[in-house]
């Protein structure tokens, strides 16, 4: 995924995200589309996305380590 594609989705509404390193899908509120990513990873330092699930955990996901959002 890159950058320009992330345009079409909104903050505050709920998505399913699916990442290249996970089997399942994560559902999750998009919190914030414009943060890097950094920590311990091949992807440290890159632009990220923050989402938040029903439990109110927070991911934060290298643009890069997603495959898709529906």
């Amino acid at each position: 995924m890159r950058i320009e594609d992330l345009a079409k989705y909104e903050i505050g509404k709920e998505y399913l995200f699916k990442v290249s390193s996970r089997k399942k899908r994560i559902r999750g509120i998009l919190i914030d589309k414009d943060c890097y990513f950094t920590g311990y990873s091949l992807y440290c330092g890159t632009e990220a996305i923050k989402f938040k699930n029903k439990r109110g955990t927070i991911f934060t996901l290298s643009i890069y380590g997603i495959a898709s959002i529906d």
